[in-house]
């Protein structure tokens, strides 16, 4: 399905997209050009520091259907680190739909190059991502390219720019807007808190899990079963849960590579629909696990998974009791 973000406030380098036309557009390709000793002199002098932690605006232009969301101020963290003139950054957003339609969770890198005036900035990869948006599937978010104008107001820095982009899976065109950043003071930075660039997230979302030798042997403590195995033919997939059997009080959670997508869940014959991203070029495991809270009224806790990856639909069963979790785990064809 194909849908669009609202504006964003207080946000940075994440929209939906609208996927118009079915017309698919050739991938922006950027190409920085190369700083001579001058002009890298220029930016060591300037005493101009990028680092740290930004917040900002990011505008859309308009288009039918958006989703909206609650707390948009609050929706994600952005760190920016700055090496003579090559700047590195990440994202990490994490919002709710309004009206209790679902979640989005991504994880976004940047990189660009910083003559002194302007940042040539450019989105490069997703590195993680989660959706449970009841109002359509597989959303997308804009891999944007902007000249992002640097300056000063009221001692604080700033950049602003006009962006451009395609959808990160079909490469389909972005409606293009405005991204306007503003660094955040290091003092109001300390006070606050957030979450930075520096956090291995991956890391201190496996505190739930022991994994050895690509395995996952225990959660919160229970052992994990030897489980199934699905491949899978695309890095975005959809997973759907119900209960197949009739509807007998199982409630269950589902931890994803790392993270809780589905908490205190009563199944029944309704199926619950998360989308989630296939990690590459890592040392874990691709997984899903299934949590029981209790064994219902015919024990074990028993749920139905269909794992959809665009071009075909698998369906599996799981089982768990209150010592033992169920696992599938998923390998990614080349």
């Amino acid at each position: 399905m194909k849908y669009v973000s609202t504006f964003f406030t207080q946000s940075f380098l994440i929209y939906l997209i609208f996927l118009y036309q079915n017309t698919f557009a050739q991938k922006v390709e950027v190409s920085f050009d190369k700083k001579d000793k001058t002009v890298l002199e220029n930016i060591r002098n300037s005493g101009i520091d990028l680092n740290g932690h930004w917040e900002g605006t990011i505008t859309q232009g308009h288009w039918a259907g958006k989703p909206e969301f609650e707390n948009p101020a609050d929706m994600f963290t952005v760190e920016l680190k700055q090496k003579g003139n090559m700047v590195t950054g990440k994202f990490v957003c994490n919002a709710r739909f309004k009206n209790n339609m679902g979640r989005l969770y991504y994880e976004k890198e940047f990189t660009g190059v910083f003559d002194g005036k302007t940042l040539h900035y450019k989105d490069i990869k997703v590195t993680d991502y989660m959706c449970t948006y009841t109002g359509g599937r597989r959303l997308e978010t804009c891999m944007k390219e902007s000249d992002l104008d640097f300056f000063i107001k009221d001692g604080d820095y700033h950049l602003e720019g006009a962006w451009k982009g395609y959808g990160h899976q079909s490469g389909t065109t972005c409606t293009p807007g405005e991204i306007m950043l503003k660094k955040v003071n290091p003092e109001e930075e300390e006070e606050n808190k957030p979450v930075t660039f520096a956090v291995n997230y991956i890391a201190k979302r496996l505190q739930d899990v022991v994994i050895k030798r690509q395995i996952v042997k225990k959660i919160k403590g229970r052992k994990i079963g030897e489980g199934k195995k699905a491949t899978v033919k695309s890095q975005y997939i959809t997973l759907e849960v119900f209960d197949h059997k009739r509807n007998d009080g199982d409630i269950i959670s589902l931890y994803y590579n790392g993270r809780w997508i589905l908490k205190n869940h009563k199944l029944d014959k309704n199926k619950h629909i998360v989308d989630v991203f296939i990690q590459k070029d890592t040392d874990q495991p691709n997984y899903l696990i299934l949590y029981a809270h209790n064994l219902g009224e015919v024990p074990p806790n028993t749920a139905a998974i269909v794992v959809d990856d665009g071009q075909k639909r698998q369906q599996f069963v799981l089982n768990a009791d209150l010592r033992e979790s169920d696992i599938i785990y998923f390998d990614l064809e080349e």
